[in-house]
Parts: C-alpha cells; sequence; structure tokens
C-alpha cells in the first residue's frame, strides 16, 4: 500500500504536472476508493485510473476475491461464460473508478512457463485469439478501455537477442496477434512490452520511446489509432 508520503507526492505530480493517469498496485478497496477520489477532485481533467486485472480487480488488490485466470477461463470453450467473467470484471473496476485493464491480450504461448505464471496467458492453441477478443469487446461495452500487452518475461517464444529495425517490422509471431487485434478494434496497446530497438539518427532507441517506430509502424503498419 502506498505511504502518505507516496500519496503526497501523487498529488504533487497531479497539481504541478497535470499526469493524466495513475496505475494501481497493492492496495485494498475502501483506501483505493477514497484515494481515487482525492486526486479526482484535484486533477483539471478526469484521470485515466489503470489496474492489471486479468482475474478482476482481485488480481492486484486485496479483500476481493479474483475470478479464474484466463488459461482456466478459456478451457471452457464457451463464449457466453467468457462474456460473463469479462462483464462481471468491468462492473467490478467500474464500482472502485477503475477505467483501464492491462491485459496480456498477446501473449501466444505457455510451453515452460512457471505455474502458476502461465494461468495469466489467453492460451495458446488458435483459439485464444477469439477468447481475447471477446474480452476486449465485453470490457469495451462497459466502458473499460482494453490495453493489450505482451508480457516477455514469460513469453518463451521470443529470442532474448534485440533486434535492429531500419525500415519496418518484420512479420513476426509477435505482431501477429497485435495485428488481428487491432483489426477487432483494440483501444489500447502497451508498446513499452515490444522487445526492439529502433536504429534512429544513428543511434539505438527503445521503439517505445521512437516516434518514428511509433508513427510509421504501429500506427501505419498495424493500423492501430487507438
Amino acid at each position: 500500500p502506498a505511504s502518505e508520503a507516496d500519496r503526497d507526492r501523487i498529488i504533487d505530480n497531479i497539481e504541478s504536472y497535470h499526469i493524466g493517469g495513475v496505475i494501481v498496485m497493492r492496495t485494498g478497496p475502501v483506501s483505493h476508493s477514497r484515494f481515487v477520489n482525492t486526486i479526482q477532485q484535484k486533477s483539471d481533467v478526469p484521470l485515466l485510473v489503470g489496474i492489471e486485472a486479468v482475474s478482476g480487480p482481485g488480481f492486484s488488490m486485496d479483500s476481493i476475491s479474483p475470478l479464474p485466470p484466463p488459461l482456466i477461463l478459456n478451457a471452457l470453450r464457451n463464449d457466453s461464460l467468457i462474456s460473463a467473467a469479462a462483464r462481471e470484471i468491468a462492473r467490478q473496476m467500474s464500482l472502485l473508478q477503475l477505467n483501464v485493464n492491462f491485459l496480456p491480450l498477446a501473449n501466444t504461448t505457455t510451453v515452460g512457463d512457471p505455474y502458476p505464471n502461465k494461468l495469466l496467458h489467453f492460451g495458446s492453441k488458435a483459439g485464444y485469439l477469439r477468447f481475447a477478443t471477446v474480452f476486449m469487446k465485453e470490457m469495451r461495452e462497459a466502458g473499460i478501455i482494453a490495453c493489450a500487452q505482451q508480457d516477455l518475461r514469460w513469453d518463451n517464444s521470443i529470442s532474448p537477442r534485440t533486434e535492429l529495425l531500419y525500415h519496418g517490422i518484420p512479420d513476426t509471431s509477435l505482431f501477429k496477434p497485435y495485428r488481428e487485434l487491432i483489426a477487432q478494434g483494440l483501444p489500447a496497446l502497451m508498446t513499452t512490452r515490444l522487445p526492439y530497438f529502433y536504429v534512429e539518427e544513428n543511434k539505438g532507441l527503445p521503439a517505445f520511446v521512437s516516434q518514428l517506430f511509433v508513427s510509421e509502424n504501429i500506427e501505419r503498419s498495424l493500423g492501430f489509432d487507438g
């Protein structure tokens, strides 16, 4: 839980630098709700309040029972039950004034991942994108922004070797889930989880801070407009 000093620092950042959002980690629903009310009042604009709630707010908060993790839900092979789970997660998030959910929508493999980390994947079979899309759309219907990420700590299909990009993104399986989710209306993605460096002006830049990478590849090549 955030200390009083941490809370004061967040409030100071909102008032001094007009930050647009916060990420919630390791807190309880009561203290969280009180603090969100405070910072929303301090902010000139409505704040984005994000959380990693892959199985509901209980994944990152105490005192809330989480739903079954994605890999178990995906075993149901039943879109109506998956939709119901996503709606319940969205309902809980709305009650807690949370409006961004960071989800491993783009994770594609579970082979070799340690337990219980592998349960947080949406699956490794061909149907995992169907499940991820249902989940994403239910979040959107409830007014929750589903932000796709690919957790590289657990994705063993990705080589640890740093790749340098000069012209465009190589057509690898890494980007396939993003491309398909974008086609289905993905509202947000976390570029910091993409393990590529872009050579720009003779200097290697992490992809997520390269304007060329974002504008030319994420927006133009993948067609992302979120």
